[in-house]
């Protein structure tokens, strides 16, 4: 029997509904190195913005495809840095304008 593990990402600090919360099932081992494992169940807050160091949900430009990362803003350059596993991108206030963030990650359930 395998055993289910949660590991908060964001810790629940405020009261979130139901109604905007939305999962997503791991579907590669891009996130392994986070200790995200292929199989996973990522439990996401529906919001267009990321808080600073927390890991987004983006939508990219195929408006098909989802892409998770972790964004850092850098106010004295103006830049902002999506860090996937395996990637570190720096883009300008209007690069990044043309990503759509649909969420913030909250929550991750995996079997161990």
């Amino acid at each position: 029997m395998k055993n289910k593990v949660k590991t908060p990402i964001t810790p629940f600090t405020e009261n979130i509904k139901v109604k905007d919360l939305f999962m997503l099932t791991v579907a590669d081992n891009g996130l392994k190195e986070w200790n995200i494992p292929e199989g996973s169940i990522i439990i996401c807050k529906k919001q267009i913005y990321a808080e600073n160091g927390k890991i987004a949900v983006m939508l990219k430009e195929d408006n098909e495809t989802i892409e998770i990362a972790r964004i850092t803003y850098i106010e004295e350059k103006g830049n902002i840095v999506i860090q996937t596993p395996n990637d570190v991108e720096a883009l300008d206030y209007e690069e990044f304008n043309r990503i759509k963030i649909i969420g913030q990650v909250v929550c991750c359930q995996f079997e161990m």
